[in-house]
């Protein structure tokens, strides 16, 4: 039966080809990801110790280029969120189901009447990864640069906490659906962690 109704769907309605601003925004929020989460990870876990048995001069060296790598991802995750709360706001559908364009969603007003009504959830967990962003992006200056270690601890936990919000949030949820949007955090998070540390170590 499932054989039939396949070879009676055409390949271009069972697969239809995602229009440019959902691949693109899409993949700037994973890019954005990568950066904070396998950055900060890559630092705290790896780089930190070793830097502690660097020399003075080499430490400062080394704790500056990261310090710089970790603030440009997180200007890099913070337009990468605008970018993609307009991609949820397009394909979500309200209770008039009515259909708003990728343009009309750009619209900060748009945005804001969304985050504040229907996507309130949305716009906490958005809110809270904006606010990660932010505090990466003090890096660049040197009176938080001294405090990296402290500073890519709360970036970190920050995204992670944020990441969660919709494990907590999704009424009815079975056993299996739980299962397995917990396996899908922990498979971004895995993804996240190892190609920025590779990217970072590079």
């Amino acid at each position: 039966m499932v054989f039939l109704i396949a070879q009676a769907v055409p390949a271009a309605i069972a697969n239809p080809t995602p229009p440019l601003w959902r691949v693109a925004s899409k993949a700037g929020y994973f890019v954005g990801w990568i950066g904070v989460i396998g950055g900060t990870v890559l630092f705290l876990l790896v780089l930190r110790p070793l830097i502690s048995r660097a020399s003075a001069a080499d430490r400062a060296v080394l704790e500056r280029r990261f310090a710089q790598l970790l603030a440009a991802s997180g200007a890099v995750f913070l337009v990468a969120l605008y970018f993609q709360i307009a991609g949820v706001i397009t394909r979500s559908k309200g209770a008039a189901k009515a259909h708003i364009t990728y343009g009309q969603a750009l619209n900060p007003a748009t945005i804001w009447r969304y985050v504040s009504g229907p996507g309130v959830v949305t716009g906490i967990q958005y809110g809270l990864w904006v606010l990660a962003a932010i505090v990466l992006m003090l890096l660049w200056t040197r009176r938080f640069r001294a405090q990296l270690t402290w500073v890519a601890s709360v970036a970190l936990a920050i995204t992670l906490v944020s990441h969660q919000i919709t494990l907590f949030t999704t009424p009815s949820m079975s056993l299996d659906d739980a299962v397995d949007m917990a396996a899908n955090h922990v498979h971004v998070i895995a993804v996240s962690v190892w190609m920025g540390g590779v990217a970072g170590l590079a």
